[in-house]
């Protein structure tokens, strides 16, 4: 059976509270993405977790949803495509394959995230993987803070692997409580306030295969006009604080 697996590892390995984050977030990921999930996720060691799913791009919009709502953690992924055995999980080519792209991930500064099908094209995957990871890197700790209370109201959404609606709000809550200690970490998000869920607004999800229309080549429209003022309630900040720091 061919499937995609995603394996994520958390640069900090020593930290009690990282250990309580990740069954929390994958929690949430299973809920969200329970339609397409072929293998639950599982706890690897204790900063490492692996989970697999039906199509590749669930894989990377996952760990796209992970990257933002446990960050400022730093979050390291390996996303794959191969052959998986239920009798072998862990010697499958799916599990090898994203076993390497982690391992090369993790040894490279501004990267986040590494494709591996072992296929020549994966080179153009990670291309581009690559410039979404540089794109990250370049933005400041409170620009990647302010992204997920965008997400929450308006998420990327594929219909063959994720629930459109009933998301689990009050166990992303849960894990926004437990990360205030690592915004001290940060100069510059010491003084951030936890973000207000009740300030949002409800859920909207962007469904991609209607959204993307296969006669252009150019995409646009994924970000929707209106959530400034939400966003701004959530940050305990003004709609104009919120427009200069997140564009």
């Amino acid at each position: 059976m061919m499937i995609s697996v995603l394996m994520v590892e958390s640069k900090v390995k020593s930290d009690l509270r990282v250990k309580a984050l990740l069954p929390k977030a994958f929690s949430i990921i299973q809920t969200i993405y329970q339609p397409g999930i072929v293998i639950a996720p599982q706890q690897v060691t204790s900063t490492q977790w692996i989970i697999g799913f039906n199509h590749t791009s669930l894989s990377f919009l996952a760990y796209r949803f992970l990257e933002q709502l446990l960050y400022p953690l730093d979050l390291k992924g390996g996303i794959s495509y191969g052959k998986w055995d239920k009798e072998e999980l862990w010697d499958s080519p799916v599990v090898v394959y994203a076993t390497y792209a982690l391992d090369e991930a993790k040894d490279l500064k501004a990267i986040q995230v590494l494709y591996n099908a072992n296929y020549m094209e994966d080179q153009l995957t990670n291309m581009l993987l690559k410039s979404w990871s540089h794109i990250l890197y370049e933005q400041s700790e409170i620009q990647r803070t302010l992204r997920f209370s965008y997400e929450i109201q308006n998420p990327l959404f594929l219909s063959y692997g994720m629930i459109k609606e009933d998301w689990p709000f009050d166990e992303m809550e849960a894990v926004e409580l437990l990360k205030v200690p690592f915004y001290q970490a940060y100069e510059k998000l010491q003084d951030y306030q936890m973000m207000d869920f009740k300030k949002k607004k409800a859920l909207r999800c962007i469904d991609l295969h209607q959204a993307i229309s296969s006669e252009s080549y150019l995409v646009t429209g994924l970000f929707k006009k209106g959530y400034a003022t939400a966003m701004a309630a959530m940050n305990h900040t003004t709609r104009q604080n919120r427009m200069i720091i997140f564009c």
